[in-house]
């Protein structure tokens, strides 16, 4: 075995082809690794790795890369922190945009009326080098791009949607590991420097004995 394989497995390819039809503006590479890489330099190679692949799938602009800002910029966070304020990790459950109320945000399993606006108070809790963007965490990234992103017509299917494709991908979110990377290391990630936002993390599933890259950035 190379010491790290791109994994082209149908239903991987499938799921990802899905979330991509319904709006998604992510891209997720999913790697397997040598074993006897260590822990940062398993990271390491996925984040690399991935932004080769964008490299050579790009078709709109080239992806320029520079190694040096991202090799010792990986930081280990939390499984809080990863998804961000649009997930309470307690209820296990996404906060929504809603579909008819567009100015407030609910639990996906909630009707969309006055008295179950959530109103996230906690947000500075997730600031950081990058708190003048929109976007925090995964969950708003994945539930909240720029031109939207809907299974249905309601935010329960959506909802329900973000849960399902986290148990696909990542089998359990408590035994996760995730590093966070430095965005300066690539002009994939200017666009999402105007406002939206811009994502690098990696992700070990030790279930299923894989890595994830997932990068994220988007502008109108």
């Amino acid at each position: 075995m190379k010491t790290i394989e791109l994994l082209e497995i149908k239903d991987i390819n499938d799921k990802l082809k899905e979330f991509d039809n319904y709006g998604g503006r992510i891209d997720f590479k999913i790697f397997k690794l040598d074993k006897k890489t260590s822990e940062y330099d398993s990271h390491l190679l996925t984040a690399r790795n991935s932004i080769l692949e964008l490299q050579k799938n790009s078709h709109y602009f080239k992806i320029d890369f520079d190694e040096n800002k991202m090799n010792e910029s990986g930081n280990k966070i939390s499984v809080e922190e990863f998804l961000g304020p649009l997930f309470d990790f307690k209820l296990k459950k996404p906060i929504l945009r809603g579909f008819t109320n567009l100015n407030n945000l609910f639990y996906f399993d909630s009707k969309e009326i006055n008295e179950n606006i959530v109103n996230i108070r906690d947000f500075e809790h997730y600031k950081n080098n990058t708190s003048e963007l929109y976007t925090i965490g995964f969950a708003q990234a994945f539930l909240d791009p720029v031109h939207g992103f809907r299974v249905s017509n309601n935010i329960f299917e959506t909802g329900k949607y973000f849960i399902d494709f986290c148990e696909f991908l990542f089998s359990d979110l408590n035994k996760i590991e995730i590093l966070k990377w430095n965005t300066d290391c690539s002009n994939y990630f200017d666009d999402g420097k105007e406002w939206w936002g811009t994502h690098f993390w990696t992700v070990y599933n030790p279930i299923k004995n894989y890595y994830i890259g997932i990068l994220a950035s988007d502008t109108d």
